[in-house]
């Protein structure tokens, strides 16, 4: 046994040889399906080690699902171990989801902090070996069969610090490992030797976040925590081992926090051979950066989200169709940031890159790790909770989640916050680094399995594949479940046989192990088994397994019933037909005449079936088996006919209906309910069926039976429906020859003599009805127009005896007289105008208009549609041919404006202000003598607003509304748009007693005394309901009015209204707002003096009734008063900050540009000497010089006088190049345009302009102190 033990940690640090009872034994394979859960009792005399309790008691992690996990066919092992056990707990996963815990793994990490002070875990990389860095700098490194390989000290050696990152090469034969100290191992993995020591490789004084292969064997990438990428390109030269390191991406220009090299494991790809990919991410964005061959960024995109959240990158190959039907295997970029994930394809098309992007996915979370677990899924882990999602990522939609807070993931937030090099970080990195897991939580492309790193701990989380999952729910005896996972793969691989029959099988073997699991309830589950047997098309295992086991046959047969009924079955077992005919007798006959109609007739017992219909008279399932089963479509119809009426009698007419859909199929070729008639029998089948229909007696007939009575029990049924059948019938292909012809007419001559033979009430009618369906078929041509068909329908349509006694009788009456007229049947016996008379005597104004069309007399044709009462077709026929002077609408419009004013007031009044504005007087003088027309023409007018009437216009509709809709008075004078005499209309209102429309108009009138004393007439008069609201509207008169009035007269106004509303004790609600409008009208003083003194009917007794309405006045104003003086010291700070503004504009200094006046040229002093030389005594006389500050330029102002006098004064006014403006009292410059107001500015003092003169030079200076910016005048 010694030579099956693995080395130990402690061994291999030692050097020894002596075996450890921490080592995993390869030679035992411990299968957990073999061990009872029930009662599992160790060996006698050996102690359970903790991986047997650990995957005892989670029946979820087992062995053999390690086992498929391992890429070259081993298998892992379990070995016992002394180690101290600890509790586990148990992560309940869907049927999608496996938690894998990697017991050696963790047993050797646990053992490793123990025993050799290595730290806990922090790092890993998994390829086919995996890698477990630790805190102090130990690196352990383990097979496939998760057996100690070696272990590298140093890092710890060397004071290194943490293991921050580690990474496989391609072949698994070269190591990297990334320190937090900044230093970084190459290690021989087959060995453990150390093969290069770079101390040097990336920036001073920073650790190394991540370290990754790229897809050249002698390319790596190094991120150190300054946020800076680093490409290591290993050299051997002369036997010699180097590393030359450049700097890629500078963190000075953005720091990027992590990033992900493209590896593509096909030789045959380009992106393999002759391109390095890499993605790199910042907390800004992230770029697609191309390597080699040579240095380009590809694509980059913007990566919004918190600053505590860092982005993520994960590639995978990806099967990908295009629009165009290709496909192709290409990258897809997922990248992530806070709750969003992006998409993007990298494509290689003619020698080019291209990044497309497919999609955007917004979570409900934010991301804490992104990886792909196969081409089709991603696993999402929640930040806040740890929780893992699993999304499909072609339907955006989560699959199944996993709680992974207990596994203690390890957060490298140490390693970015710079913790072992001083704190040497950004601030933004070390707080978006506070969850960065980027070397603790990796997935591993060869079996997409997803490892989360713990501080002793190794766990794994993979997708079970459809056939395990099959397995696990048949384990977890979730049969549900099972059956729709079964049902979902079989339909999806519809389009793939061979697959197809593997699926099948599958899901046979799945069957099998149901009826294992269930032989004590087989009941369990039975509607997905049923629904599963159906899909794959093995109804046989139902008849068979299922039926045999049941115990209760009833839940049974109600499934398969509504599989029956939904058309998923239509054959089925004999035996299981008998039992559910027979149970569906005693429950529900509707559901039996179903299943029968639904069912073939091959699985039925036909004599029980004919038993069962006969019995319960479910007719049309016994139309269905005498046709389907017996091949006798007769039969139905003679015995079932001459029920038809007896069923009626008692409102039953389902069975009539019946029989004529019966009819109808038969004679059109298809089967009843369903189906087709076999071809060899159509003829026949149609044959037959006439013939019972046309036979003059029944075979058993008694003496007095009438002709033809199949026939005429139909047409007494229902005419119209009988007749309808028929129609469709002349239109197949037997009705068509010479023969045919014949028939349909012996047809008609039979449906002729039963209605004349007939001696009931509704024998018009359906002569009628008889008459429209001959004229149809001599329309279409289906029937000769012999002389006594046609004979008998002009006597129906010109006799005044076929009254129709329902709109329905007339129209067809009509119809029948135009099929008539357009087989052109009638020429021969008629002319137009005698068919005219007769279709206006006969009120058929259809058949009037199209006469009249043919005619073209168009005159008349309104008043056919007017007659008709049609009012659609009238409006549509007036709207097409409004335009068409031969059809003179608008005379007829004007002639039959009162009916069509009747049918619709509002169409038509709409179409005459549109295109008839100009004669509305015309039309109003057609309306003048029926007042309600008058009135509602009139509404319409004035409602568009588009149509100016007189005012003795409105002044007639006020009138009129008075009569017709006195309501609405006050609404028509309150319109500011509406004219009318004020005195009319107050008389008119006074005649009907319009208190409120009085009110109105005596307030617009001036008469305010009168309109207050009516109001407050109203107010004492109005009972409790609407006392308050006529208040109200009393308060609203008196402040529209308070400003036109005097102070005695607005106080006498408000203490009535307030006295009226105090002595009331039904108006208190609203005492306090009457109160507090009219404050504003009246003296406060007076007005509590009327509160105080007024005691009617005890309303303001005391002063404790009205404390709150006076402390609401003095409240009110209080806040008042407090707000007056917030907006005087508002307006004075304003007011003072404009005037110091101005002030300091002012006294701003100004520059003046030249010297010399723009007008005459001369010295700006020039004017100033003589001045003051020639007028020395006159101290009144002043010279001024004006300076605009804008510009600089300067003026005198004696030139600017002389100008102005030489320019006409009228033309100062009109040209655009005046200079001054006396309406404006502006100033223009002339030199460059610009223009001063004098009003937008304040003057200061004019300042004094003194002459100093020198004698050394001939230069005079202008020296000015600081003038004003706008118009200075400079007085000397």
């Amino acid at each position: 046994m010694d030579s099956l033990k693995a080395p130990s940690l402690s061994s291999l640090i030692s050097g020894t040889d002596r075996g450890s009872s921490d080592s995993l034994l390869g030679s035992i394979n411990l299968d957990l399906d073999d061990i009872d859960d029930d009662l599992s009792l160790p060996p006698t005399g050996e102690l359970p080690s903790l991986d047997t309790v650990m995957n005892e008691i989670d029946s979820d992690v087992d062995i053999d699902s390690i086992n498929n996990l391992v890429p070259d066919n081993r298998k892992f092992s379990q070995t016992p171990t002394s180690s101290f056990q600890e509790e586990k707990q148990q992560h309940q996963t869907g049927s999608i989801l496996r938690h894998l815990i990697f017991q050696g793994v963790t047993s050797q990490i646990g053992s490793a902090a123990d025993r050799i002070e290595a730290g806990f875990a922090s790092a890993m990389c998994v390829s086919r070996m995996i890698a477990i860095g630790t805190s102090h700098g130990f690196i352990l490194a383990f097979d496939a069969a998760q057996t100690l390989k070696w272990c590298c000290q140093e890092g710890q050696k060397k004071q290194q610090g943490a293991v921050s990152s580690l990474s496989f090469n391609l072949d698994d034969t070269r190591l990297l490992a990334g320190f937090s100290r900044g230093a970084i191992l190459m290690i021989n993995t087959l060995t453990g030797d150390v093969l290069r020591i770079l101390t040097e490789s990336i920036s001073p004084n920073a650790g190394v976040l991540t370290i990754k292969w790229t897809s050249r064997p002698t390319l790596a990438l190094s991120l150190d925590s300054g946020g800076s990428v680093w490409s290591l390109s290993f050299t051997r030269r002369m036997g010699i081992r180097g590393c030359d390191s450049r700097c890629l991406f500078s963190g000075a220009r953005g720091e990027v926090c992590t990033f992900e090299p493209l590896i593509v494991n096909d030789e045959s790809h380009p992106f393999q051979n002759n391109y390095t990919l890499v993605a790199l991410a910042t907390l800004s964005k992230f770029f697609i950066l191309m390597i080699r061959p040579r240095l380009k960024v590809i694509k980059y995109h913007m990566l919004n989200g918190p600053p505590d959240s860092l982005p993520l990158l994960s590639w995978q190959m990806v099967l990908i169709q295009s629009a165009d039907t290709s496909r192709s295997v290409d990258p897809v970029l997922a990248t992530g940031r806070a709750n969003s994930l992006y998409f993007h394809q990298v494509t290689y098309h003619n020698g080019r890159i291209n990044v497309t992007f497919l999609r955007h996915i917004t979570l409900g979370y934010n991301l804490l790790s992104l990886h792909w677990l196969g081409p089709k899924n991603i696993a999402c882990i929640e930040r806040n909770t740890e929780i893992l999602h699993l999304i499909d990522v072609r339907t955006s939609r989560e699959l199944e989640s996993i709680d992974v807070s207990n596994f203690g993931i390890i957060y490298s937030s140490a390693q970015f916050k710079g913790i072992a090099t001083g704190g040497n970080v950004s601030k933004a990195l070390a707080l978006a680094g506070t969850f960065a897991c980027y070397s603790t939580i990796v997935s591993n492309d060869y079996n997409s399995t997803l490892y989360i790193l713990g501080k002793r701990s190794l766990h794994g989380i993979n997708a079970r594949s459809w056939s395990d999952r099959l397995t696990y729910l048949t384990n977890k005896k979730q049969w549900n479940e099972a059956f729709d996972l079964a049902i979902d793969a079989y339909k999806s691989t519809t389009e793939k046989p061979r697959r197809h029959v593997i699926t099948k099988e599958r899901i046979l073997q799945l069957f099998d192990d149901y009826l294992n699991g269930t032989t004590r309830s087989p009941e369990l589950c039975l509607e997905s088994a049923i629904r599963c047997l159906i899909e794959i098309d093995r109804t046989d295992l139902l008849w068979q397994e299922l039926w045999d086991r049941l115990y209760s046959q009833e839940t049974y047969l109600n499934l398969i019933t509504q599989h029956i009924l939904n058309d998923d079955l239509s054959l089925i077992s004999p035996t299981i037909s008998q039992a559910l005919l027979d149970y569906w007798s005693k429950v529900s006959i509707e559901k039996l005449e179903a299943i029968i109609l639904k069912l073939e007739w091959q699985c039925l017992d036909l004599h029980q079936a004919l038993n069962f219909v006969k019995n319960f008279q479910l007719y049309k399932a016994l139309m269905h088996l005498n046709t389907k089963a017996l091949n006798d479509y007769a039969a139905s119809l003679v015995e079932l006919i001459p029920l038809i009426n007896e069923h009626t009698e008692f409102g039953d007419r389902s069975l009539g209906n019946n029989i004529l859909v019966y009819i109808s199929s038969c004679l059109a070729g298809r089967g009843y309910p369903s189906g087709k008639i076999p071809e060899g029998m159509v003829s026949n089948v149609k044959h037959e069926i006439m013939r019972i229909l046309t036979a003059v007696h029944s075979m058993n007939a008694s003496d007095n039976e009438p002709t033809y009575p199949f026939l005429r029990e139909l047409l007494k049924f229902d005419t119209r429906e009988t007749l309808n059948v028929l129609s469709l019938a002349f239109m197949e292909k037997e009705f068509s020859t010479e023969l045919g012809l014949s028939q349909r007419q012996r047809i008609i001559n039979i449906l002729l003599e039963i209605i004349n033979t007939e001696e009931d009430d509704d024998n018009s009618m359906k002569f009628g009805i008889l008459c429209n369906f001959m004229s149809q078929q001599i329309t279409t041509q289906n029937l000769p127009d012999s002389a006594s068909f046609l004979t008998q329908i002009i006597n129906y349509i010109t006799s005044d005896d076929h009254i129709p006694i329902n709109s329905r009788q007339h129209i067809e009456k009509e119809q029948t007289f135009l099929n008539l007229l357009e087989a052109n049947a009638l020429c021969g016996r008629f002319t137009f105008e005698e068919m005219l008379e007769i279709a206006m005597r006969t009120k058929c104004y259809t058949v009037a208009r199209f006469i009249l069309e043919k005619l073209k007399r168009y005159e008349k044709i309104i008043e056919c549609f007017v007659l008709s009462n049609n009012s659609y077709e009238l409006f549509r026929y007036i709207m097409e041919y409004k335009n068409v002077d031969e059809r003179k609408i608008y005379q007829q419009v004007l002639e039959h404006f009162q009916s069509i004013l009747e049918m619709n007031c509002e169409k038509i009044s709409k179409f005459v202000i549109e295109y008839y504005p100009i004669c509305i007087s015309q039309f109003l003088q057609k309306v003048m003598s029926i007042p309600k027309l008058h009135y509602l023409f009139l509404q319409a007018l004035i409602s568009n607003g588009t149509i100016s009437l007189d005012i003795s216009e409105h002044d007639k509709y006020l009138s009129l509304m008075a009569n017709y809709n006195p309501e609405n008075i006050l609404e028509f004078l309150q319109n500011q748009n509406h004219s009318y005499d004020v005195e009319k209309a107050l008389t008119l209102c006074e005649e009907k007693n319009l208190s409120n429309a009085m009110i109105y108009l005596y307030e617009k009138k001036g008469d305010h005394k009168r309109a207050f004393s009516l109001a407050m007439d109203l107010l004492k008069e109005s009972p409790e309901s609407v006392a308050e609201s006529q208040a109200l509207k009393v308060c609203s008169l008196c402040v529209r009015i308070s400003n036109g009035l005097n102070d005695a007269e607005r106080e006498s106004y408000w203490f009535e209204l307030i006295e009226a509303v105090l002595s009331r004790n039904n108006l208190s609600s609203i005492v306090k707002q009457v109160l507090h409008l009219s404050s504003s009208y009246v003296d406060l003083t007076k007005l509590v003096q009327l509160i105080m003194r007024n005691d009617n009917q005890g309303s303001a007794k005391n002063f404790g009734d009205i404390k709150h309405i006076l402390i609401g006045m003095l409240t009110n104003f209080e806040y008042e008063s407090l707000l007056l003086k917030t907006t005087q010291n508002i307006l004075g700070k304003d007011l003072h900050n404009k005037l110091l503004k101005e002030k300091q504009s002012a006294e701003a200094g100004i520059y003046c540009k030249f010297l010399k006046c723009f007008l005459c040229k001369r010295k700006l002093s020039d004017l100033v000497i003589s001045n003051s030389n020639s007028s020395k005594t006159d101290t009144n006389e002043t010279d001024q010089i004006i300076i605009f500050s804008i510009c600089g330029h300067s003026i005198h102002q004696s030139c600017l006088e002389k100008s102005l006098k030489n320019k006409n004064d009228d033309k100062l006014n009109e040209k655009d190049d005046e200079i001054y403006d006396k309406n404006l009292n502006s100033i223009k410059c002339n030199a460059c345009g610009v223009i001063i107001r004098e009003v937008d500015s304040i003057y200061l003092n004019k300042t004094n302009c003194k002459l100093i003169s020198n004698d050394k030079s001939d230069v005079m200076e202008l020296k000015l102190k600081a003038p004003a910016r706008v118009g200075l005048s400079i007085q000397n």
